[in-house]
């Protein structure tokens, strides 16, 4: 979905109603910061939920298990080596 003018970030999240596409919510996200709370539409027009997204990626990394395996290989896409430098200080030894 070309967007111009997007703010630089390393990820996005985007939501909409239906009734305004193409128009969209845009939530610029960094790596280094935590997850944002983002607002969600529901049917009624004008009517939002907030999704915690910081909280709802943590409990999809717990229930699916993903300290089993997930660090077991380099991130993909590789992070940039100053980004590499900061998620290597997160992990244990």
């Amino acid at each position: 979905m070309p967007i111009e003018e997007m703010p630089a970030c390393d990820y996005y999240a985007m939501v909409a109603r239906p009734e305004e596409l193409p128009e969209v919510g845009i939530w610029p996200m960094h790596l280094r910061a935590a997850l944002p709370e983002i607002a969600i539409p529901l049917r009624e027009p004008g009517h939002n939920v907030k999704l915690n997204l910081r909280e709802l990626f943590g409990q999809i990394y717990d229930a699916a298990g993903y300290l089993d395996y997930i660090y077991r290989a380099l991130p993909d896409p590789p992070l940039s080596d100053p980004d590499m430098d900061w998620a290597r200080q997160l992990l244990p030894a």
